[in-house]
């Protein structure tokens, strides 16, 4: 992922997740899509910096707040389709691949 189309198409990719018929936004519904979770983990498993020494500002913003934001929806989930042993297996699988990702401190 080097060039800026590709950040730019990764990005505008992300935004449609958080929109309301994307991944998030369905989750924010209590919804956990099991076809848009395979989608939105390709795309952020598909990003690579290399050797960039700064990345996108709203590209970070889109993905460190996947997370926090999945365990925020355990309620929702809880109460619309019971699944939360997937919904934190999703958790931990983006805390992970955000590690690879972004890297640690």
């Amino acid at each position: 992922m080097s060039e800026a189309m590709n950040v730019t198409e990764v990005i505008r990719q992300l935004e449609c997740e958080w929109d309301l018929d994307g991944f998030f936004g369905r989750l924010r519904d209590g919804v956990l899509d099991a076809t848009a979770l395979k989608r939105t983990k390709k795309l952020v498993k598909s990003i690579r910096f290399g050797r960039a020494k700064l990345i996108d500002r709203r590209l970070v913003s889109l993905l460190w707040f996947i997370p926090v934001f999945m365990e925020w929806q355990r309620e929702r989930v809880h109460e619309v389709s019971g699944e939360l042993d997937r919904l934190e297996r999703a958790i931990r699988y983006f805390q992970d691949l955000l590690q690879d990702v972004l890297g640690l401190p």
